[in-house]
């Protein structure tokens, strides 16, 4: 995994505040303070309808060295109940998705919605960007990602978090959510209709690749890095969204196969045997 050593004391430093930042809504444009990772949800055909969700942890949860992207770990989120299971366990906090969920889904359609998950962090001070961000980039896409250096310019993607006028809030305590509908996309909320969210200079158009996925679908999840150098790797891990429920799945360590472990065990056997002759001849 190519990580600066500058990102890394940057996830150090993270590290020690993710328990206060996780109460709320985190930024990206905070120094050395990894963003909220956040769900958006739109569907744009017929009545426009969007949906925000802070999903309670910090990018720095789920970027490479960390737990959640290690082998075999599971989270579901469900917005229809407001609870969030890690692992098979009940994580602790209190999630108010529901309301916002359900004023989205009554006018949403499930064939025409598309999801994704991102985070960042950007430190304007020194320069460092770090985002996380769901799409089935091809090889040739990456190229192109790492040699325009368009990771640099994933700071625009704070326009989405920013809490400033006509965009809206996410209440504190507990990881919110905001949904809009109608012609009130244009103007408000965090995501908006395709103005906020794809418009020239915006988080989808500095990415080349689509980081979006249909309902009903998954999608993978990469990091971006521009400090010293731009790097694009992807996490071993998969989102995939259905009917309100969210689901990150990571690659389980392989297990090995039977024969696998028959012929370790006929190695053994070898050595074994190998070592008793020798003490015999000794």
């Amino acid at each position: 995994m190519n990580l600066t050593l500058k990102w890394i004391a940057a996830a150090a430093v993270t590290a020690l505040t993710a328990t206060a930042a996780q109460a709320q809504l985190s930024k990206m444009d905070t120094s050395l303070a990894g963003s909220s990772l956040a769900f958006i949800a739109l569907d744009t055909t017929g009545t426009p309808t969007s949906l925000f969700v802070n999903l309670g942890y910090l990018m720095t949860d789920f970027d490479p060295g960390s737990v959640l992207a290690g082998s075999g770990q599971n989270v579901v989120w469900n917005f229809n109940n407001n609870t969030v299971l890690e692992n098979g366990a009940a994580k602790s906090g209190t999630f108010n998705w529901s309301g916002q969920f359900g004023t989205f889904d009554a006018v949403a359609q499930a064939p025409e919605t598309r999801f994704a998950v991102i985070g960042g962090l950007d430190d304007q001070g020194t320069g460092q960007a770090f985002h996380l961000s769901t799409g089935k980039p091809t090889a040739l896409n990456i190229a192109n990602q790492i040699n325009t250096g368009a990771t640099a310019n994933m700071v625009l993607v704070n326009d989405l978090y920013t809490n400033s006028a006509n965009k809206g809030t996410l209440g504190a305590p507990g990881a919110g959510a905001f949904a809009q509908v109608g012609g009130g996309l244009v103007a408000t909320g965090y995501v908006g209709n395709p103005g906020l969210f794809g418009a020239s200079g915006n988080w989808r158009t500095n990415l080349s690749w689509n980081a979006t996925a249909l309902e009903g679908n998954s999608t993978d999840f990469y990091y971006l890095g521009s400090a010293d150098t731009y790097t694009v790797d992807k996490i071993d891990g998969a989102f995939s969204y259905n009917a309100g429920v969210l689901t990150w799945q990571t690659v389980a360590a392989p297990i090995p196969e039977p024969s696998v472990y028959a012929l370790f065990a006929s190695g053994l056997a070898v050595l074994g045997f190998v070592g008793r002759r020798r003490r015999k001849q000794d």
